[in-house]
């Protein structure tokens, strides 16, 4: 991620301190991905919904949410964030404001999120050989290798947002 910011700061010419909300929004960018597994199991009201469970203490919702922050993406199945139906609905969103938006903050957090995305694909594919978790709520059926060509598309779409834009 920092490598990714230095060279797009590098490319983009944003080099002096005023910059430095694109570095706080690539921090923010990279952190929120993780917040998947809490999120998801939230929104889908698993039966161990930290919010709506009214027999833990508060310290035990805070313990609770942070091992579930940190549950192995492998061992969760229908994360929110980490599905191809969200990552194209977001890069539609990330075009629109890395074009349209002055904010350098929302540059930033909209790059590092699409970057985190893209690195996990890619070590999914790396570690397991595949990405079909990332399709389980997709609307088209993809094969193997049109997957592996979706997560070129990302690395390609993450570069050029990035450095030319």
């Amino acid at each position: 991620m920092i490598a990714f910011l230095a060279l797009t700061s590098f490319f983009q010419g944003w080099l002096s301190f005023k910059y430095w909300a694109v570095w706080v929004g690539g921090i923010l960018g990279v952190v929120l991905p993780d917040i998947d597994n809490l999120v998801s199991s939230q929104i889908l009201g698993s039966k161990e919904s930290l919010l709506f469970n009214k027999g833990l203490t508060l310290r035990e919702k805070f313990k609770r949410s942070i091992s579930l922050m940190y549950t192995p993406r492998q061992e969760s199945t229908n994360l929110i964030f980490h599905s191809a139906l969200f990552q194209v609905v977001f890069v539609i969103f990330a075009f629109l404001l890395v074009t349209s938006s002055g904010s350098l903050l929302g540059i930033g957090l909209v790059l590092a999120f699409m970057l985190h995305l893209t690195i996990d694909q890619v070590s999914d594919l790396i570690e397991l050989g595949q990405i079909d978790r990332w399709f389980i709520d997709f609307p088209l059926e993809l094969d193997a290798k049109n997957k592996v060509w979706y997560v070129i598309v990302n690395i390609v779409l993450v570069l050029v947002f990035g450095l030319l834009l």
